[in-house]
């Protein structure tokens, strides 16, 4: 130790404080990894062993040099041995990380082959050294007999500048080639790993140009010693060379600590090493916590130790800064989940469905999810674009998607989709300039497949989503997805019902009228004349019209029949329509089935069945009624037929009239065409959708395609 108590002060407390950040990183590493291959237990136990480096580091900082005895020489030692294996161990980690032992062949593997080499076999030619010739470890060695250090003997210069000449270059061989490995990597199977690199790239290579300048002046600081110790161990005697000695270390720590910080900055907040796919949020701020933490308690353990107080006191002392830490971790934990809840509120709070369903029905807003889309892309996510687009079975019940900045335009095109085959796929990066300043591409599923797809932005502050993030971004676009289409369904549910009431009363109201107003008067004046001793024709002629009346009156009143789809089955009652609802209707019907297809339409369970004969029915319908736009006639031709495509069963129907641009719109859920939209509604419920295309933009064909698809 030096005579200067404030730069002894510091030298310990760098020390312990670069023991606990090593400790920590290396355990958790070890501890949070998604699989623990050697890559990882290699950069876990990389760590761990620089903190035991700087354990003997700091006790010998402790004990000084002026108390030579066999603990000094056994803790020398100790710490030569990791200085001698962590510029290896760095080396192969970054070609682990870098993707050297990935499968396939790549130019990274290429180009370090043979420096990997070279530089293994200098680091087994070290430990041969060290175990061979273990005082080559320290410059001096200690005799029991008279408690002194024996210099060592001049003729050992030319061995030392070897050995000295050969640990530099060792030393700078295996930076300088981690330097290259980290600045042109090779292929990573990670999500998020390109985007990893590029963001740590520059945390690693100023952890390696750290430790290459670290490395040169170790060496000048050993050469000097050991130089100096030839010539005579008077060299010790002098304070001022402690003095030197004690600030070059000094600043040697401090650089090693700038280097864990930037290690650790590219550890925690990237994941670099824990072979998780995506970083968390929750890392990065225990890793702060650490930083800010131990720091205090390094401060204090090196006061302590300086003082020079007893045992007991110093245990009660440390006992205490433990409980007040413990304290502090636990406020700001308490903190952190407010502030979770906080932003979740938008979320778990009730949405007022009921309210709205029974206020807003007739205006087609039953709720605004807006509000709740800001707060997750601004507040949970910290992204600068969102867009929440339904697909699948909800596409048609969810009218408007969601974007964030409300302004934003909706991408377009999202070819992406086609790049998602199961729940388990990972966010895939899209192009931003495709996707409307969209980076990230996140599907969400549910029971029925693929039902939506959140694209993100990147975040503010530029910096990589977190696991914790996607989650989040994962389950509430899927709920807000499972709302706007639940209340889509409800709302329609509600106004179908609703004019069903209205028509029943007015049809009870007209039935009411007419037999009260035209029937019995009729009866009355017949019943008066058929008093009469002959018959009269006139009365039968009004008993006439009076059955008429009744007839029509029970023929627009609705009625029961048996189901034609459990009597007939699927595709027979389809093929039956044209000859029972829809006679000379069309000019010609088709249908065109293949055996396996009209197989799996037959067994379809009998709820979905009699769901798809309906709309398919209410489909041919429209084109009766809509297809020839006014011109009656215009021939009209429809076709029927199946198939089997990536989404599900499909049942078409297309004809060849005006399509939709000209005629009445066929899915309107507040005008025309509401015998679809309920239809649609009710496929929905079951799983699948109800898809009206425009064919007359087209250059082939012309007219309106149905696609019922479950």
């Amino acid at each position: 130790m030096s005579n200067i108590p404030l730069l002894n002060f510091f030298g310990i407390a760098v020390s312990v404080y670069n023991t606990i950040l090593m400790l920590w990183l290396g355990l958790t590493i070890l501890l949070n990894a998604e699989r623990r291959v050697w890559g990882v237990w290699l950069a876990g136990g990389s760590l761990i062993l620089g903190a035991a480096f700087f354990v003997s580091h700091t006790i010998i900082l402790q004990r000084g040099l002026d108390y030579p005895d066999w603990q000094f020489a056994f803790w020398w030692k100790a710490g030569i041995l990791p200085a001698q294996l962590l510029p290896y161990a760095w080396y192969v980690v970054m070609l682990w990380y870098s993707g050297y032992w990935n499968e396939g062949e790549n130019d990274l593997r290429r180009r370090q082959f043979w420096p990997l080499r070279v530089v293994t076999l200098g680091m087994i030619i070290g430990l041969l050294i060290l175990i061979i010739y273990p005082t080559a470890a320290i410059p001096f060695y200690y005799q029991e007999s008279d408690d002194i250090f024996t210099p060592l003997s001049p003729y050992y210069k030319p061995l030392i500048g070897t050995l000295g000449a050969g640990f530099a270059g060792y030393i700078v061989l295996c930076l300088l080639l981690s330097l290259d490995a980290v600045r042109r990597p090779g292929p990573t199977w990670r999500m998020m790993g390109d985007a990893a690199r590029k963001r740590a790239g520059p945390w690693l290579i100023g952890t390696s140009f750290i430790q290459l300048l670290v490395s040169f002046m170790v060496t000048f600081a050993i050469a000097w010693v050991l130089y100096s110790l030839i010539d005579g161990f008077e060299f010790f005697l002098y304070r001022r060379t402690w003095n030197v000695l004690a600030g070059f270390d000094l600043a040697i720590e401090l650089l090693l600590l700038l280097a864990v910080m930037m290690l650790g900055q590219a550890t925690i907040a990237y994941e670099l090493f824990t072979g998780r796919s995506m970083p968390r949020r929750g890392m990065q701020k225990q890793w702060l916590m650490v930083l800010v933490l131990g720091g205090l308690f390094s401060v204090f353990v090196s006061a302590v130790v300086l003082i020079g107080l007893p045992a007991m006191h110093t245990l009660l002392l440390i006992t205490i800064l433990l409980i007040t830490l413990s304290t502090i971790i636990g406020q700001m934990v308490w903190r952190t989940r407010q502030k979770t809840l906080s932003d979740l509120r938008p979320f778990i709070s009730s949405q007022r469905l009921y309210d709205n369903l029974l206020d807003e029905v007739e205006s087609g807003q039953v709720t605004d999810l807006q509000p709740a889309f800001n707060a997750l892309c601004r507040d949970l996510l910290g992204s600068s674009v969102g867009y929440l687009l339904p697909l699948g079975p909800l596409a048609t019940l969810v009218s408007s998607p969601l974007s964030f900045p409300k302004e934003r335009e909706i991408p377009e095109r999202f070819g992406v989709v086609a790049r998602f085959n199961t729940p388990e796929d990972d966010p895939l990066p899209v192009e931003p300039a495709e996707y409307n300043g969209a980076a990230w591409a996140i599907p969400l599923w549910s029971r029925h497949g693929l039902i939506g797809l959140f694209l993100l932005g990147n975040r503010w502050d530029d910096g990589l989503y977190a696991e914790e993030d996607i989650t989040a971004a994962r389950t509430a676009g899927e709920r807000l997805i499972d709302t706007m289409a639940s209340a889509e369904i409800t709302r329609r549910l509600i106004v179908l019902q609703r004019q069903k009431l209205v028509e029943s009363q007015l049809l009870d109201q007209k039935t009411r009228r007419v037999l009260h107003d035209e029937v019995l008067p009729i009866l009355h004046t017949t019943m008066l004349s058929l008093h009469g001793p002959k018959g009269n024709p006139e009365a039968i002629e009004e008993l006439t019209t009076a059955h008429q009346m009744i007839a029509d009156l029970l023929t627009q009143m609705p009625g029961t029949s048996i189901d034609p789809v459990r009597k007939f089955g699927l595709t027979a009652a389809l093929r039956k329509l044209p000859n029972d609802e829809l006679v000379n209707q069309f000019q010609r019907m088709t249908f065109e089935f293949e055996p396996d297809i009209e197989m799996e339409l037959n067994h379809l369970p009998d709820q979905t069945a009699e769901i798809v004969y309906y709309a398919a029915r209410e489909a041919m319908r429209n084109a009766a009624k809509h297809g020839r736009g006014g011109d009656k006639r215009r021939p009209l031709h429809i076709a029927v037929s199946g198939k089997m495509a990536a989404e599900g069963l499909q049942l078409i129907i297309k004809d060849d009239g005006v399509g939709l641009v000209q005629s009445t719109p066929a899915l309107n859920p507040n005008g025309a065409g509401q015998g679809l939209t309920l239809h649609s509604t009710m496929l929905a419920v079951m799983g699948g959708q109800l898809l009206v295309e425009s064919l007359t933009d087209s250059e082939e064909e012309t007219g309106t395609r149905v696609v019922i698809q479950v």
